[in-house]
């Protein structure tokens, strides 16, 4: 399986995700073929094989991007992994396959057993001890459907199962056979949405900011006021600024009340000048009074580009207002210490 470091690093697997959100993808469930399961689907936009696909499913699966259901399980080859068996009956004995089946007569007298066929052939007589089975129940039973080895004589009423693989031609018994679960894999949107937050290439809009005089940083970590350090997408700032002056953003494809709540609490422990949820799609109308209810800043947008230009400015404006305020404030305690050395320097004289 690869690593959950390096498997968001491949286009890809990428555009496996973008794909999901964008066709409204709930599931991936598994087809059984010769040779294992496979995901038809997930094949066709990562362009690979069904070794590799299930791998990348399995996971995002580790990564809380895709549930896994339990649909079905089974038995493949120890070898090759191929579901393709033929079963072949062998003895128990010499594990010859040379086996007949038939019904089976047991003499009572002598305790002889064969096929019922092999006691008609000298007029219902015993081939042992030659004496006529008479009455059933008395002198010999009907045992039922037995296997008789033709290469031993072993008579039994339950073969070996040798399970032939129809890929490598491997013979296994069935406690050797591996056991492989075939698992729908559920879309958990709300993580994938998360993820892929991640991978918006934010370039454009550093690069402007930074343009402009601003140090912005993606994805920035900040530490708050708990010890915990806190992950957004966007950080914007004059440097050398505290955060109080700056601005902290997140970037999202899907957004929930529980988003609009995890922005609020992060920011709060830091204490940013402002933040912002910058959303790839659309919101209802329930989820904006929410965001001005905890004044986070919401910009909507179809794609990228779009976004990034609908938000330049106003993170700009809020910005230099914060920035405004701080020199300000700044003023007003500088004035107050220049009263304060004056009032001191007055009572001195």
């Amino acid at each position: 399986m690869e690593a959950k470091d390096s498997i968001t690093r491949r286009e890809s697997v990428r555009t496996l995700m973008r794909y999901i959100m964008e066709h409204r993808v709930e599931s991936f469930e598994p087809v059984a073929t010769d040779v294992g399961y496979s995901y038809p689907e997930a094949e066709k936009v990562l362009g690979t094989d069904s070794v590799d696909a299930a791998s990348v499913l399995e996971t995002l699966a580790d990564m809380r991007v895709f549930e896994r259901q339990l649909l079905e399980s089974t038995l493949s080859c120890p070898n090759c992994g191929a579901f393709h068996h033929s079963l072949k009956p062998v003895c128990p004995t010499c594990s010859s396959g040379r086996l007949l089946r038939g019904n089976v007569v047991e003499h009572l007298i002598c305790g002889y057993v064969d096929f019922e066929s092999e006691f008609s052939k000298k007029g219902y007589r015993c081939p042992k001890c030659d004496k006529e089975l008479k009455a059933l129940g008395v002198d010999y039973r009907r045992a039922g459907i037995f296997y008789k080895c033709v290469s031993c004589g072993r008579v039994s009423a339950i073969p070996v199962k040798r399970y032939i693989c129809g890929k490598c031609m491997r013979a296994s018994i069935e406690e050797e056979l591996v056991l492989k679960p075939g698992y729908k894999y559920v879309v958990n949107h709300e993580a994938l949405s998360t993820l892929l937050s991640q991978f918006v290439d934010l370039a454009m809009l550093t690069n402007y900011f930074e343009s402009r005089g601003y140090s912005a940083v993606s994805p920035a970590y900040l530490p708050g006021s708990s010890g915990i350090l806190h992950e957004f997408t966007l950080y914007v700032n004059k440097p050398g600024y505290p955060p109080s002056l700056g601005v902290v953003a997140d970037v999202t494809r899907i957004v929930d009340e529980a988003k609009i709540y995890e922005l609020f609490t992060k920011n709060f422990d830091v204490k940013a000048g402002s933040a912002a949820l910058m959303v790839i799609g659309r919101v209802d109308d329930k989820i904006r009074r929410l965001a001005q209810t905890f004044s986070i800043q919401l910009f909507e947008a179809d794609s990228v580009e779009e976004l990034f230009e609908r938000v330049k400015k106003p993170i700009e404006d809020v910005l230099k207002q914060l920035h405004m305020r701080g020199f300000a404030k700044e003023v007003e305690i500088l004035e107050k210490l220049l009263k304060k050395l004056d009032a001191e320097e007055a009572s001195a004289d």
